[in-house]
Formats: structure tokens, sequence, C-alpha cells
């Protein structure tokens, strides 16, 4: 009978935590990169030109519909190639999560823009307020409100996303976790510890996320 032995991952745990910086700095970039690269595509979707909805639909379609793992490899094996620039497996990773996160987060705030009520934006409109503004203080609060759930679940994801990174050599929680295997061959209790660890990040995220919509909802009250 297999008998576990954890003293192995202990002895080896500071090498294998100093991976979590590289987790949370590509899963945070990634949600940035993803916010932004999500919002611009969001309100080309919801364009009267014919041109940037079908660029925004191109887009959101090809992140969703490839595999992430695909698009870290082609990130770093392929851009390079094409651009004739060195790219850093960081930056690789970093856009091939934030692109991919983008597309998903394109669709979540079309929603969430096109959940406000018409009658507040033409009411606004009656006062005089010019489209940004309206968009601005009208409809971006409320539709952040109605999004902020799903972005804390994107990043969420992100996190355990990023352990794809690995594949292409970042020195993250799951290629730290790789490498004490590879030493020691004890496969069962490196990633059950590493488990524990994504599970840590992941919960302590979702409870800041968690009290950070009640302070906003208390605060809307």
């Amino acid at each position: 009978m297999y008998v576990f032995d954890f003293t192995v991952v202990l002895n080896s745990l500071p090498f294998l935590l100093s991976g979590v910086y590289y987790t949370i700095a590509i899963s945070v970039a990634s949600l940035v990169l993803g916010v932004l690269v999500g919002s611009f595509a969001a309100v080309m979707r919801l364009s009267k030109s014919r041109l940037a909805r079908y660029a925004s639909i191109t887009y959101i379609e090809f992140f969703r519909d490839t595999p992430l793992l695909v698009q870290v490899m082609w990130f770093f094996f392929a851009l390079p190639i094409l651009l004739n620039i060195q790219i850093s497996a960081v930056v690789a990773a970093t856009l091939a999560l934030g692109l991919n996160a983008g597309a998903f987060l394109a669709e979540i705030f079309r929603a969430g823009i096109q959940s406000v009520p018409v009658g507040q934006v033409e009411a606004a409109k009656a006062l005089g307020l010019h489209r940004w503004s309206v968009f601005r203080l009208v409809v971006a609060p409320q539709a952040l409100r109605i999004v902020l759930p799903a972005l804390g679940n994107s990043f969420i994801s992100l996190i355990k996303d990023s352990s794809l990174a690995s594949v292409i050599s970042v020195a993250e929680l799951m290629r730290r976790a790789d490498e004490i295997n590879t030493r020691t061959y004890r496969p069962l209790e490196v990633y059950t510890v590493a488990a524990i660890v994504y599970f840590a990040l992941t919960f302590a995220t979702s409870l800041a996320l968690s009290g950070l919509e009640r302070r906003w909802n208390n605060g809307r009250k």
C-alpha cells in the first residue's frame, strides 16, 4: 500500500510558495488586461457600426472557442515568429490569459450594460447629459454592480488557469510543484499541497470579493 510522506514537500515548501508570486502577478495583470479589452469589446459589440460589431464578435468567438492551453502555446511560440520580436514567457502567458478572459468579460459587460433600464438612459439624455456622461454617471455604476459577482468569478478562474503558464516554464506555483515532483517522485503529496495552496488563494479571494460586494450593496442602500 502507498504510504503518504509529506516531509519531502514540507522541506521544499519555501520553494513551492515562491511560485505564488508569479501566480498572483499573472492573475492580476491578466484581469486588468481582460477588463480593459473586455470593456472595449463590449462597447464595440453594442455599437451601431457593423464593422465594429463584427470585429468584436470575431475576437470574442475566437478566444472563447479555442482551448486556453493552445492560446498560451501560440502566444509563446508563434507570436514572436510572426512579429519578429522577443516575448518572455510571463508576457506570453499574461497576454493569452488576459485576452481569453476579455472575451468572456465582454459578454458579461454587455449583459450588464443592457440590463440597465432604458428609461433611465432616456431620462438622463432628456436632462441634457452627453452620451459619455450618461454612460459614466448612469449606466456604468449600475452595470458594475450587476457584473461584480461574475467579475469576481473570472478572477478566481484566472488564478486557477494561471497554472497553464507552467507549460511554457513560467516559475509559478504549478511549475514549482512539477520541479519538486521531478526531484522527489512524490506526485500525490506534491500536487495535494499545491491544490491546498490554490484553494487558499481562491477561497481568500472569494471571501474578499464577497465582503466587497456586501459593502457595495450596503453603500447603495
